[in-house]
């Protein structure tokens, strides 16, 4: 089960250390696994990865269309069209 510490609370909201090194990559990259969002607890992780990536994509220059939040599916082939135009 996802817990919600002070880690990853930190890192999401910008205070962790670690996040100064996600900014300061050119093109940083946040994954997450679908079945972590498939979970029970999926919501809370969906929020907090988008709540780091929103926070990371305003901290750099990557380009309007620069995607920080990628989820990695298990079954690519089944990922609907529409599904990959989001942008956060």
């Amino acid at each position: 089960m996802y817990e919600i510490n002070c880690f990853n609370v930190k890192l999401a909201d910008g205070t962790h250390p670690f996040f100064k090194t996600l900014t300061s990559a050119k093109r940083p990259v946040v994954v997450v696994g679908s079945e972590c969002l498939q979970r029970e607890d999926g919501a809370a992780v969906l929020a907090n990865v988008q709540k780091l990536a929103q926070n990371v994509r305003t901290s750099i220059d990557g380009g309007e269309n620069w995607r920080v939040l990628n989820v990695l599916h298990r079954v690519a082939s089944q990922v609907n069209k529409e599904v990959t135009k989001v942008i956060i």
